[in-house]
């Protein structure tokens, strides 16, 4: 594989309360990121979501656009 073409991304799965339970869903960001940097990214772009928690899940490779 050719490496120009391909980005490599972490997916992680975010936890969020809401009124009717535990939502969950699966957000892809920069493989750099911790579960904290994914935390305080989400928390700055939207303060009023009620994070849960936070897993990593996967490592993705995606061809670059």
């Amino acid at each position: 594989m050719n490496e120009q073409y391909f980005s490599d991304y972490m997916s992680f799965d975010i936890v969020f309360k809401s009124k009717i339970g535990n939502i969950t869903r699966k957000m892809i960001f920069p493989i750099s990121y911790t579960e904290e940097d994914v935390r305080v990214e989400l928390e700055k772009k939207q303060p009023e979501l009620m994070i849960e928690d936070i897993f990593e899940a996967e490592y993705v490779l995606q061809l670059k656009a």
